[in-house]
């Protein structure tokens, strides 16, 4: 559905659509949900969040140096 909306919306780019898809099956078959539970698993969760934790960090600290400008 999503790569049928992607196609008939204006100003797309259309090199992000294989790519998110080719990363997505990737990512799919290394951390295949049908296997045993692996150290690899942890390890890319474990990043996951903690790439989420620096965004937000990252995100907080962006905003906060407006508020900073203004005074």
């Amino acid at each position: 559905m999503l790569g049928v909306f992607g196609l008939i919306m204006p100003n797309r780019q259309p090199g992000r659509m294989p790519a998110a898809f080719a990363g997505g099956w990737l990512m799919a078959k290394i951390l295949d949900p049908l296997k045993p539970e692996r150290l690899d698993h942890l390890a890319v969760a474990v990043g996951c969040v903690l790439v989420t934790l620096l965004s937000i960090a990252a995100s907080v600290l962006h905003g906060l140096s407006f508020f900073a400008g203004a005074r």
